[in-house]
């Protein structure tokens, strides 16, 4: 049976995603094995984390259990991941290569990263990636794995979009995940991902007041600070509330203390034994060192060119990197595709709020002045996939089917840019010139372009599933959708 209103299709193919116990476990399980793997770096035998962090990313799977449409994003991901040769566009350059340097140190490898850099970056993605690199030293083995934590949000994204019905209705996961803002994110090795997982998480559990949920909620919102600092804003904002709430709190400060000691090793590592003050002052905004002026001026520019950012493309087919950026980097590029064919923004829940209020208003005061002209959308991302989830969740089928359509198609002009710019770049882009001289070899370099094509069709062949056949399709190209905005739900 089809329906022509995308994301009420049949419920059996999404299933029941409501698992609390499940992620609750999965939470523990990822921060305990990142510990387990600096104890041993710390013994000198960075080789033996991969006996708790291999059987822990597996356990993490199988507690998911992703559904067929959650598979289907992670299959695109991996896939246009296998086909870059490079990662570049829109001004995005060194993070690639900076995260997997500090996966490197913490697999005891040799590597480039600055060791005064170390203590202000919370190393969580790191460690479960440095584990696997401790054995395979590779590029593209931290590729794989960097998309496949990072597509990890899916799951409580699931968990939101499903609240207060029985079934995830189909379509809207891949309506977010399709856009070009989150794709890019997706195929980029970092840990942003991952810490949206975490705060997702920490969203999800905190709707509820039951004592596993504030557990939950302590336990998430510690290990988000683990996996990236500039996570501190989201956690302050939901915390506020949730200690305002009043339910539970002493439950989650423990279990959120519980999961923060998990990192005590890396603390004493990198603190030289107890000096705490030497990891705010090797933190990112903290060594540009700036004076109260050039702070104040630069929080301005920052909010403002978050709308607009000003960016240095050069000659190279400009009018495409600026297209790339206009995605990766603007908030109406992130938001674009999915509010205006809703209408409007639901009323979101007083959790939500909280921590996307926090997170804007903290991470702007602590933002790195020196990046202020190309905005703060990287900080930005666990918020803007709350409110695209939120929002599409609150929506109604053929609302969704407008957001679909446009994100469908402005996610294959942007992986369309992306494949030109990543595989055939000039002679000149600063990232080409890393890549040259590190020796870095991506998977296409690896295996070429075949394994990253099938995966992409296979994933275009779900997502087709997805949306429920070829009559759903055929509605689409005939046009038979109502004007944008007239199927919204209160």
């Amino acid at each position: 049976m089809t329906n022509t209103a995308l994301g009420s299709a049949a419920p059996s193919f999404s299933g029941n995603v409501r698992r609390p116990g499940s992620l609750l476990l999965a939470i523990v399980v990822l921060c305990v094995a990142g510990g387990m793997q600096e104890v041993v770096l710390l013994l000198h035998a960075p080789g033996l984390g991969i006996w708790v962090v291999a059987p822990s990313v597996v356990l993490v799977a199988a507690l998911w259990r992703p559904s067929p449409e959650m598979t289907a994003c992670v299959l695109l991901a991996l896939g246009l991941e296998a086909l870059l040769y490079l990662h570049t566009g829109g001004t995005r350059y060194s993070d690639w290569l900076l995260h997997y340097e500090l996966a490197r140190h913490y697999g005891g490898l040799s590597n480039s990263t600055d060791p005064a850099l170390i203590p202000g970056r919370t190393p969580l993605f790191q460690l479960l990636t440095g584990a696997f690199l401790a054995h395979t030293p590779a590029f593209a083995v931290f590729q794989v794995l960097a998309v496949l934590l990072n597509s990890l949000w899916l799951w409580p994204a699931g968990m939101l979009l499903q609240r207060g019905r029985n079934v995830l209705r189909p379509g809207r996961l891949v309506t977010i995940a399709v856009g070009p803002f989150v794709l890019a994110y997706s195929v980029y090795t970092w840990p942003w991902g991952l810490c949206a997982f975490f705060l997702l998480g920490a969203v999800w559990f905190s709707l509820d007041e039951g004592l596993i949920s504030a557990v939950g909620a302590g336990a998430a919102m510690a290990a988000a600070l683990l996996v990236h600092p500039g996570a501190l804003g989201y956690v302050v904002g939901l915390a506020l509330y949730l200690a305002f709430r009043r339910k539970h709190v002493v439950a989650t400060l423990v279990t959120g203390a519980a999961i923060s000691a998990t990192a005590i090793p890396w603390v004493l590592s990198v603190s030289g034994g107890g000096d705490l003050g030497r990891m705010v002052r090797a933190s990112v905004p903290a060594r540009q060192a700036v004076g109260p002026l050039t702070w104040l001026a630069t929080r301005a520019l920052t909010a403002a060119t978050s709308f607009y950012p000003i960016v240095p493309v050069g000659p190279d087919r400009p009018a495409i990197n600026w297209l790339i950026a206009f995605f990766v980097l603007t908030l109406p590029g992130a938001l674009a595709l999915t509010l205006v064919p809703l209408g409007r923004l639901p009323r979101l829940p007083a959790a939500a709020l909280a921590m996307l209020l926090g997170g804007t208003f903290v991470d702007l005061l602590i933002y790195p002045a020196n990046n202020a002209l190309t905005g703060m959308l990287d900080a930005l991302y666990p918020g803007v996939l709350l409110l695209l989830i939120l929002t599409l969740g609150a929506a109604r089928g053929h609302a969704v089917a407008w957001a679909a359509v446009l994100n469908i198609g402005a996610g294959l002009v942007f992986a369309g840019c992306l494949l030109w710019v990543s595989n055939w770049p000039a002679p000149t882009d600063a990232n080409l010139g890393l890549k040259v001289r590190f020796g870095v070899r991506f998977i296409a370099d690896e295996v070429g372009l075949l394994p990253g094509a099938v995966l992409v069709l296979s994933a275009a062949w779900l997502i087709y599933l997805t949306f429920d056949g070829a009559v759903g399709w055929r509605a689409i190209l005939k046009g038979k959708l109502p004007r944008p905005g007239a199927d919204v739900s209160s």
